[in-house]
């Protein structure tokens, strides 16, 4: 029984640190014409996290530009 638990034990730690890395973007939204309209400091987070800030950055920008702003994002 312990050979199981163990191995098992041992799994789901690497799993649990592995789902919980973080990665770091920079955004800023652009007009189409290239335009910078807003730039954001650096945000840090799970990929989910990161999802979400990205989604809510293209909502503002759909609320103030219109579709004319694009959300862009690079990694760091």
């Amino acid at each position: 029984m312990k050979k199981i638990v163990f191995p098992i034990l041992a799994l789901m730690l690497v799993v649990s640190v592995f789902t919980s890395c973080k990665k770091c973007v920079t955004c800023s939204i652009e007009r189409l014409d290239g335009t910078v309209d807003a730039e954001y400091d650096q945000f840090c987070g799970t990929s989910d996290e990161v999802d979400e800030f990205k989604k809510e950055l293209q909502n503002k920008s759909n609320s103030v530009i219109g579709d004319d702003g694009i959300v862009i994002c690079t990694n760091d």
